[in-house]
């Protein structure tokens, strides 16, 4: 196993600082340690080559596998399950092989704020017995496909 993995931005965007998120999962990790971006893009990108593992019927959520065995969570918006997959487009399903920038979601944030959602999309990574660290690598604003977080893993 590689002693590292690169987790590239999935959308155009700022970063949040964890104490401005909103979801309270993601504010204290719950599921893992993860970044949260205010999108200024609609289309959603892979940020890890993988397969999905998992595709919420809400379409707000995906999850991805590497290689490596790590889950790579995507949550999309505050709620936005409300929505029941509204303004939400999925271009992948279930067990389907991604690469980094392969297109997942198209979605219409501009009508979900409009319905009063609050839309951050954040990227977590779900714990893993062999992850020693996850790095956020930058703040601020974020192009996707730039470099969001490494992972670092114990060495074996």
């Amino acid at each position: 196993m590689n002693n590292k993995l690169m987790v590239y931005s999935p959308v155009n965007g700022e970063i949040i600082p964890v104490s401005q998120i909103k979801d309270a999962v993601f504010q204290y990790e719950l599921f893992g340690r993860g970044v949260s971006i205010s999108p200024s893009s609609n289309k959603i990108l892979s940020p890890v080559a993988g397969v999905i593992e998992s595709i919420a019927k809400e379409k707000h959520s995906i999850i991805i596998e590497t290689a490596e065995g790590v889950k790579i969570w995507i949550y999309i918006g505050n709620d936005i399950v409300q929505l029941n997959g509204a303004f939400i487009k999925c271009f992948v399903e279930e067990k389907q092989h991604v690469e980094v920038g392969d297109a997942l979601f198209d979605c219409d944030f501009y009508e979900m704020k409009e319905q009063g959602y609050h839309i951050e999309v954040s990227i977590t990574v779900k714990e893993h017995k062999d992850i020693f660290e996850v790095i956020k690598m930058k703040d601020g604003t974020i192009k996707k496909k730039e470099p969001l977080a490494g992972i670092l893993f114990h060495h074996r």
